[in-house]
């Protein structure tokens, strides 16, 4: 499915879940991580090439990957962080996943793949769906950046290779500005 860029983004208010064999795939291809690190998050919306998704759902996981599923050179932009020059931990906002891997459909997925994408606003990146303990086999994660509050990646299973390369994320960042 193809996410092209607009000036404002498209606003995801629920949970988008991305079934097997499927890949969202936005403008954000072949941008290098140079140039993904320089957008503010002001201009993740605006700059030339960006596909922007907003995010509204602030209390489960905006996005949910199942086997064999790709999200691919988007930004992934959170607009009611409390971002600022003078913001504390204690005044930033606590949001769900978001980027889950898996869901209780597809515990245990396989060759889940985050490629190209930027987190800004985010507080928890990218988190694997745990409730029955099933391992995830194969995770690819490359060229991604952003300044997640809480962390990047929480993986407690893996049975098989876990893909990670070109990762530049400041998740003590406050102000991406």
């Amino acid at each position: 499915v193809y996410v092209p860029s607009t000036i404002s983004g498209y606003v995801i208010n629920s949970t988008l879940t991305i079934p097997a064999g499927v890949a969202l795939v936005g403008d954000g291809r072949g941008l290098s991580m140079s140039r993904w690190n320089e957008a503010s998050a002001v201009a993740a919306t605006t700059e030339p090439g960006a596909s922007t998704l907003r995010l509204g759902n602030t209390t489960t996981s905006a996005i949910i990957l199942r086997t064999n599923s790709r999200v691919e050179g988007l930004n992934l932009y959170y607009p009611t962080q409390a971002w600022g020059l003078t913001s504390v931990a204690s005044a930033l906002s606590s949001f769900g996943t978001t980027i889950q891997l898996g869901d209780a459909a597809d515990a245990g997925p396989f060759n889940c793949n985050v490629l190209a994408v930027n987190f800004l606003g985010a507080s928890k990146a990218i988190g694997q769906y745990t409730s029955d303990g099933t391992a995830i086999r194969t995770l690819n994660i490359e060229d991604i950046g952003g300044w997640p509050t809480e962390y990047l990646l929480k993986v407690f299973r893996a049975t098989d290779v876990l893909h990670i390369h070109n990762v530049h994320l400041t998740p003590n960042y406050l102000t991406p500005f």
